[in-house]
């Protein structure tokens, strides 16, 4: 069995959810009977044991989330209060991560909970086989049109990915992109920020269709027919 120790594992929670709508952040509501945040922290626990965590979550949060845990038993990972932006959240975790202690990071959206373990572990592998960044990406199946002005003009689907978390990093390489590209926190995924390396390869890894981001209020519905087939 591989040892995880060296792995740290940074879950990003720290949105206000607008686009969902509703008072409640959507990574606090219940999915099939179990919290959406907490299920999606239990995934990585399960895959990686031995591996530490680190949820980011908002000042606003932090209140509501103990209480919550509190009230379900549940015993939370390590805490960090996030930013303005989410590249500014996943900064403040970084700088709580030793990377002489870390050798790899991977960093997630809080409200992808049906992320399996095969994923995570497939992102893991490709890190542990010598890629600098991993991430795990899908076909298009829809036509594309590039947006020019009013105009709009055909791409080839094949020359386009669609891209998911976890995300994998050397931790050196990962540190390094946040502390030296500033100006790109508002990137909303973290290899667009290793990206900025030069000569960096990001290297995708077969993702999963499941695998979606709580966004809309019928994200829910399609998430619990998902845990419902996988029954």
């Amino acid at each position: 069995m591989e040892n995880n120790n060296k792995i740290s594992v940074v879950v990003v929670a720290a949105g206000s959810g607008r686009r969902y709508g509703g008072n409640l952040p959507k990574q606090f509501l219940p999915l099939d009977n179990k919290i959406i945040l907490c299920r999606t922290i239990d995934a990585f626990r399960e895959a990686l044991p031995g591996a530490n965590i680190l949820l980011v979550l908002s000042s606003n949060d932090l209140d509501f989330w103990e209480k919550l845990c509190s009230d379900n038993n549940y015993i939370s990972p390590q805490i960090v209060v996030g930013g303005d932006t989410r590249g500014a959240s996943v900064r403040n975790a970084l700088s709580n991560i030793d990377s002489n202690q870390t050798e790899y990071i991977l960093i997630h959206d809080g409200a992808r909970p049906l992320v399996n373990k095969e994923l995570i572990l497939r992102v893991v592998d490709r890190l542990r086989k010598g890629a600098k960044a991993v991430v795990p990406v899908l076909d298009l199946t829809d036509s594309i049109m590039e947006k020019f002005g009013t105009a709009l003009l055909p791409r080839n689907r094949s020359d386009y990915k669609l891209v998911q978390t976890p995300q994998g990093f050397n931790s050196f390489i990962i540190k390094f992109a946040y502390a030296n590209f500033i100006g790109n926190l508002t990137a909303t995924d973290d290899a667009t920020m290793a990206a900025k390396i030069p000569n960096l390869d990001v290297i995708g890894v077969e993702g999963d269709k499941h695998n979606i981001k709580i966004t809309h209020p019928g994200d829910i519905k399609l998430a619990e027919f998902y845990l419902e087939c996988s029954h």
